[in-house]
């Protein structure tokens, strides 16, 4: 059990991290929202949002290791 909670310890340090943009991306993101309607949603581009995702994505690969790719980047 503690190696549960030192790992949402360490994601919610991760999300700390990420800029209000990607934090917003993220949350979209697991909404399901798709890159044309998070750019709509958000004022700005789908290639903004696209640098967005990348930046999480690497972001959460830092925190949990390559085995464990977010979904969308499958």
């Amino acid at each position: 059990m503690k190696s549960a909670a030192l790992s949402i310890s360490a994601i919610r340090g991760g999300m700390e991290e990420l800029s209000r943009a990607q934090r917003a991306v993220l949350i979209a993101l697991a909404g399901g929202r798709s890159n044309k309607a998070m750019a709509w949603d958000l004022t700005i581009t789908k290639a903004t949002v696209k640098a967005h995702r990348t930046a999480v994505s690497a972001s959460w690969v830092s925190l949990t290791g390559p085995r464990h790719c977010l979904p969308c980047d499958r």
